[in-house]
């Protein structure tokens, strides 16, 4: 019979190894690895042990494994030691103990210590209580940061089974390695690499009830620079969608190339999507079923006055306690004007008996309108107005709203406030143009007589 046990919680291919051992009472033991053997009489000090264990057939099995550690154990770091033996005491606390020894690297998790370490019975006191406890702690984060924290973990699984190590292993190897494999062997960029160890921090949280002890450790940090530094750099996949690109966008919906209510629906979208500088998830639902109290609905919009339109914010990426930001939408003297469109999809959505709390766009089925749906109908728009739809996406209004903004001469200031950024981030957002560096040499040049 065999059995293997893990050295290191980092192992390699478990066939690596193979240790041969065997042991006679009467005459010695001896092992066999890798073309090298070994073989002894019993020491002295055997036959000075109690009778109980001096007779014991599995500590003298045992023993010779324990010699081949000895001898080899310096070639086995992070291996598996596939080891073949004929008593069966042996094999059972190899497998009990050893591989639990060898793992001691990872943290053992404390029951008392996590709420997610307890599987307690429906008939118990706290279970009600205790699993409502546990959809609070999963409701720290937004639903879709605890998707992508999801795709982190589920990728530290697949690592783990592809080098065939104990799952979840924690120790410095482990997600050292792991940060290495996804940016060498799956080509994942250092900024989704940190997010995955914020994934995998976060299970760590809920196993163990502590922070991973080796996400801030200064080796991990400087392999991220590392690994920063060695990919090569990326080009602007984005373009922004400008005002041009928009009105080229509103004239392909005005030509009929929709049916009114579709058409009607996402010119009202791209006005709100740009003036308001939005992210798609602030005026999409990210599946079909509507949530009043996370989604945006039909009384997020209200009329101020005759000029203006309030839309409030329930839910973005940067406020996920539910605090309504105020969005301000004008009428203006502008083929562009988002008041008079909006104003008109409102009316036109209250006329066919939508209530209040109804969602605020909706698709030709009458289902919210996800963002999804929302691509896909970008991206045909931006085909048929003679645009590559392949460099845009839902976030080149944001984009397009900042650099157009910037073009057009608007104070810093006044750009952060618009897309509602709290640092100097709004910054990545602008695209230069090299006419704009041009007329700013001109501006230069004109200083002098």
């Amino acid at each position: 019979m065999a059995f293997r046990f893990f050295f290191n919680d980092a192992v390699s291919n478990p066939v690596d190894i193979h240790l041969f051992t065997d042991a006679a009472p009467s005459t010695g033991f001896g092992g066999f690895y890798d073309g090298r053997w070994f073989a002894s009489q019993w020491p002295a000090e055997f036959f000075q042990l109690p009778s109980d264990l001096c007779d014991s057939s599995a500590l003298r099995e045992l023993y010779p494994i324990i010699v081949a550690a000895l001898l080899w154990g310096h070639e086995w770091t992070r291996r598996v030691i596939f080891t073949h033996s004929d008593n069966l005491a042996v094999v059972n606390a190899i497998n009990k103990e050893i591989q639990d020894l060898g793992s001691t690297l990872r943290p053992t998790s404390n029951p008392s210590s996590t709420l997610f370490g307890h599987h307690l019975p429906a008939a118990h006191a706290f279970y009600n209580l205790t699993l409502q406890s546990q959809d609070l702690i999963l409701n720290a984060v937004s639903p879709n940061t605890l998707s992508t924290y999801w795709t982190g973990w589920q990728c530290f699984r697949r690592f783990h089974v592809f080098l065939s190590i104990p799952f979840p292993s924690f120790d410095l190897f482990s997600t050292a390695d792991f940060l290495t494999f996804t940016s060498s062997r799956l080509y994942i960029r250092s900024p989704s690499l940190k997010v995955y160890l914020s994934a995998i921090n976060f299970f760590h949280k809920l196993l163990h009830g502590s922070p991973h002890p080796f996400v801030s450790h200064p080796q991990i940090t400087l392999l991220l620079k590392g690994i920063k530094r060695s990919e090569p750099p990326l080009t602007h996949k984005r373009l922004p969608l400008t005002s041009h690109i928009l009105s080229c966008c509103l004239s392909t919906l005005r030509s009929g190339q929709y049916s009114p209510n579709i058409s009607q629906t996402l010119e009202a979208m791209f006005l709100l999507a740009f003036f308001g500088f939005l992210r798609v998830s602030e005026f999409t639902t990210p599946s079909t079923t509507h949530h009043p109290s996370l989604h945006p609905c039909l009384s997020d919009i209200t009329i101020l006055d005759t000029d203006t339109l309030i839309f409030n914010i329930k839910r973005s990426k940067t406020n996920q306690f539910g605090i309504y930001t105020p969005v301000y939408i004008f009428r203006l003297h502008s083929s562009l004007s988002p008041y008079e469109p909006l104003q008109l999809y409102l009316q036109f959505r209250l006329s066919q008996g939508a209530r209040p709390h109804d969602p605020l766009f909706i698709s030709e089925s009458g289902s919210p309108a996800t963002s999804h749906w929302f691509h896909f109908h970008l991206k045909n728009v931006l085909s048929l107005s003679g645009f590559n739809p392949a460099h845009f996406s839902a976030h080149s209004f944001r984009i397009g709203a900042a650099t157009t903004a910037s073009h057009q001469g608007l104070p810093d200031h006044t750009v952060q406030i618009l897309g509602r950024w709290s640092s100097h981030v709004y910054h990545s957002y602008i695209r230069t143009h090299a006419r704009d560096l041009f007329t700013a040499h001109e501006l230069l040049a004109s200083v002098f007589p």
